[in-house]
């Protein structure tokens, strides 16, 4: 089993930490071309998109392995020093940039050291951004006051929407654009925060 870094916004980590995320979609990194079809691989539990040559565009995960989360987060007043700190912007929203020893560093350069969640693999496989069905929007953390098929609508609005607030921006990756997505299961460990 593998460790690997992952990132997750404030909106994500807090919705980890109270137990209503427990799934992730990540772009396929190069998407498949539209010709190549798909190629099985043993130990993924789906099928793999393949690339120009035809062979599969493997993904870096798989079930069992770990992810620690890199999350927004600042080194407080004398930190590792019996200081204050680290901070994590999610669940310490109230230090701003104003504070004098406060300053929010980005989640790719948080080591492994201040992670304090700890992530494990249950499920892999991959598909279309926007074939994500109702339960798995509520396991990507969404949630609706509305029931049944009024539901769905609104669970994929909200999904669409939290999805590009986070992915709308890179080229190829909007909601509208639809591309081949790895979806990660996973649990929290305990122990960590």
């Amino acid at each position: 089993m593998k460790e690997h870094p992952i990132i997750f916004t404030a909106e994500s980590v807090r919705a980890i930490l109270a137990g209503r995320k427990t799934q992730t979609r990540r772009v396929v990194n190069p998407q498949p071309s539209a010709e190549c079809g798909f190629a099985g691989v043993e130990g993924f539990n789906d099928y793999l998109p393949c690339g120009d040559d035809g062979e599969p565009i493997m993904p870096r995960w798989r079930v069992g392995d770990y992810l620690w989360v890199r999350e927004t987060w600042a080194k407080g007043e004398n930190f590792g020093a019996n200081g204050e700190g680290p901070f994590y912007r999610a669940t310490d929203p109230g230090w701003d940039d104003t504070a004098e020893y406060v300053r929010w560093r980005s989640p790719i350069f948080m080591p492994r050291l201040v992670s304090r969640l700890m992530l494990k693999i249950t499920g892999a496989k991959v598909e279309r951004l926007q074939d994500i069905s109702a339960n798995d929007c509520i396991s990507e953390g969404v949630s609706s006051s509305l029931r049944e098929h009024d539901a769905v609508v609104d669970l994929a609005g909200k999904y669409s929407a939290l999805w590009d607030s986070i992915n709308g921006k890179r080229p190829g990756c909007r909601w509208q654009d639809n591309p081949w997505v790895w979806v990660l299961s996973f649990k929290k460990l305990e122990g960590k925060a």
